[in-house]
């Protein structure tokens, strides 16, 4: 599996495509972090390696995603918030639930919405989980693409309020 995910991302156009076959390797838990950096060890060569490296230590603190990567270093680590843990699970009722970011001790959530998954009946997935976490005493903030890339800014500014208040 690891020479696997290592080929695709030596055939990736772009280094953010390569990064992406490392987070969606251990996002759908077909390998781990772990066994990717030491598959990319006893490689000479590697194409992107800088990256691949630091797309598998972001996927050890378990972003799955390059959204949730991308929310890791332009709004949690470049506005100095607190850190996150990633990809608790819960329940809402008798459904398994995932939480992006939780930050426990400001009891406050994040949650990172690309498109996928996050359409029509995803969409209402999200907000009953939404809720219950709001019914369950936390706030949460939801940001997307834009929010991370083109305004990391002002969500870290948002992100530090709630953080504060809880």
């Amino acid at each position: 599996v690891e020479d696997t995910v290592l080929g695709l991302t030596e055939a990736a156009l772009t280094g953010r495509q390569a990064m992406s076959w490392v987070l969606l390797a251990c996002q759908r838990r077909r390998t781990t972090p772990d066994l990717l950096a030491e598959a990319m060890d006893r490689r000479k060569k590697m194409r992107w390696r800088t990256l691949l490296a630091g797309a598998i230590e972001d996927a050890r603190t378990g972003t799955q995603s390059l959204l949730e990567q991308a929310y890791l270093h332009n709004v949690e680590r470049a506005h100095a918030l607190p850190g996150g843990r990633w990809q608790l699970r819960g329940l809402v009722g008798a459904a398994r639930i995932w939480r992006d970011a939780l930050y426990e001790a400001f009891v406050t959530v994040v949650e990172l919405d690309g498109r996928l998954g996050h359409e029509d009946d995803g969409r209402f997935r999200d907000m009953k989980r939404d809720n219950a976490t709001t019914v369950g005493g936390r706030a949460t903030l939801r940001y997307g693409w834009v929010d991370v890339i083109d305004t990391p800014c002002d969500a870290a500014a948002e992100v530090g309020v709630v953080l504060r208040r809880g």
